[in-house]
């Protein structure tokens, strides 16, 4: 191997898979990690060697098109998701010969065997998940410029993807006839956000957030009717508490604008009742621009105007 990573490689391809759960944007690459250079250059030199020794890959002109993937992207090559798995602790046998395919599908049965993912290409909707690296990088940015808060665990979709759990509800159809549902639930992201204050006092300090990154695909009352119920059945389930280790969280709608958003509230609190206190709602334009601990930028049912995340009960 003719490359000596540098620890800003090592951040690099770990933000590939946390933050972009398997891929991620060149837009953001140089602001984040090459954000010293005049120029791109340094940051197209670095990348280079990188995808030559096999740590990164981008698709081709045809990829691009057959995925419908509308701007240029990165995803980790073999030794990209090997070093995930070093940073992680966990020793993964690498594949015996890169370049048979049989190899590389073994090598990837035995990284899903020790709970690591590999995501070689994009999911159904390119345009949700790249939105959703937007939305995974308000938060960890967010926690960056304050003293209060911090990101302390992460799980991707692609570990609920995986292995999703599954819950059984009631609701009423538009027949008035109650039925019994289940469904798979799986968020578009799930964080643990610390409070540094509390945590020195001793006192509980966690909260739980399962994001939901809203492209306004389909409508009202299809979102409020097959995940809301779900949804905030989730929170208190078995199951979560069996894969998260304790009951509780909030999830965060954020969507495409104040219209959409107030319509998403209407149709939810119909659907679910006095279980909607458990959605917290938002929109792009202010997520991606303001701090998302700071700024009153989202909003609950129990009030009609924006709070802070403080205030979020």
């Amino acid at each position: 191997m003719d490359i000596q990573l540098q620890p800003r490689d090592h951040a690099l391809i770990s933000a590939v898979y946390w933050i972009g759960d398997g891929f991620f944007p060149r837009r953001l690459i140089r602001p984040l990690f090459f954000s010293e250079s005049n120029d791109e250059s340094a940051m197209r030199k670095r990348l280079s060697k990188l995808q030559k020794e096999n740590f990164i890959f981008w698709p081709s002109d045809a990829e691009y098109r057959e995925w419908g993937i509308p701007e240029p992207v990165i995803f980790l090559d073999w030794r990209g998701i090997a070093d995930v798995a070093d940073q992680m602790g966990t020793s993964v046998e690498p594949p015996r010969n890169p370049n048979f395919k049989k190899h590389i599908a073994e090598f990837a049965t035995r990284l899903k065997e020790k709970g690591i993912y590999w995501r070689v290409k994009p999911s159904w909707n390119p345009r949700h998940d790249l939105k959703a690296i937007d939305v995974r990088l308000a938060f960890s940015r967010s926690a960056a410029l304050t003293d209060d808060y911090f990101i302390e665990q992460r799980i991707p979709e692609s570990h609920f993807r995986h292995r999703p759990d599954t819950v059984a509800y009631s609701r009423i159809n538009t027949d008035g006839v109650s039925v019994h549902e289940t469904r798979q639930v799986i968020p578009d992201d799930f964080v643990v956000i610390g409070n540094r204050e509390r945590q020195a006092k001793g006192e509980s300090y966690r909260f739980r957030a399962l994001l939901e990154i809203d492209m306004s695909t389909h409508s009202n009352p299809a979102f409020s009717s097959k995940k809301a119920r779900a949804y905030s059945e989730y929170v208190t389930s078995q199951s979560y508490e069996a894969r998260i280790g304790s009951k509780g969280g909030r999830w965060f709608v954020i969507t495409t604008g104040p219209e959409r958003m107030a319509n998403l509230m209407r149709t939810t609190q119909a659907e679910v009742g006095n279980k909607s206190k458990v959605f917290v709602f938002s929109y792009f334009a202010l997520v991606e621009k303001q701090n998302i601990f700071k700024a009153p930028i989202w909003w609950q049912f129990a009030t009609d105007y924006a709070i802070d995340f403080e205030s979020i009960e």
